[in-house]
């Protein structure tokens, strides 16, 4: 897997079992929002055209 340092991830230990943290980092909350974004536009475009209104 390509890493592209979007998330930092970060293994420990809580007591005896082991645990793995994950935080998002500016790239990857960058990233995030313009795939939002792009899914927030196909969603838009879909219901105009099944609404009939292509404009």
């Amino acid at each position: 897997m390509q890493s592209h340092g979007y998330v930092e991830v970060c293994k420990g230990y809580v007591g005896n079992r082991r645990r793995t943290w994950v935080n998002l980092r500016d790239g990857g909350r960058a990233a995030l929002e313009v795939h939002a974004a792009a899914l927030q536009r196909i969603v838009e475009e879909s219901r105009r055209t099944a609404s009939g209104d292509d404009t």
